[in-house]
């Protein structure tokens, strides 16, 4: 599970890796995808846990997606870049904006909440229009640790 944390430890974005899609019979093995859950979590102080505000149980992910975004983030944290914005072509829920700031990086992460309301309410409004939008600071060893996270998970899952 990669986690990003803000600079308080108060806030988090969880990308957890579940499995690996096996192309169906017929189909090139490009058109894989990654099953992840993503979540943005508040620290409970009284309870000492974790909750989340947002949790997507699934969210596909394409499987050079996942390399382009390791790559992104580490392309920052070498200082190639000054920001990326990354949003999944396989679904198109989740969007990720991490910038270079003079005392770290500001974070944004947005869920398209669209398919999760309209499965709860059986109304689906129109893309873009259900959004949540989260934005916090984090530091480099935070964004570090992240990285090295996301790529220890793409590495498990490309073993199977």
């Amino acid at each position: 599970m990669a986690l990003l944390e803000n600079t308080l430890g108060s806030l988090r974005f969880e990308l957890m890796l579940a499995d690996i899609e096996m192309p169906l019979k017929g189909r090139p093995p490009a058109s894989r995808k990654l099953l992840a859950r993503v979540a943005v979590e508040s620290f409970d102080q009284k309870e000492g846990a974790w909750a989340p505000f947002v949790r997507l149980p699934v969210w596909w992910l394409g499987v050079g997606e996942g390399r382009e975004l390791l790559g992104s983030l580490e392309a920052v944290i070498r200082g190639d870049g000054e920001r990326f914005a990354f949003r999944s072509k396989a679904s198109g829920e989740i969007g990720l904006q991490v910038e270079r700031e003079a005392s770290g990086y500001r974070v944004e992460v947005g869920f398209d909440l669209r398919t999760e309301l309209a499965d709860l309410s059986g109304k689906r409004g129109a893309t873009g229009e259900d959004l949540a939008l989260f934005r916090f600071r984090t530091g480099q060893a935070q964004l570090v640790r992240f990285a090295s996270d996301l790529k220890e998970e793409l590495s498990q899952l490309s073993e199977r």
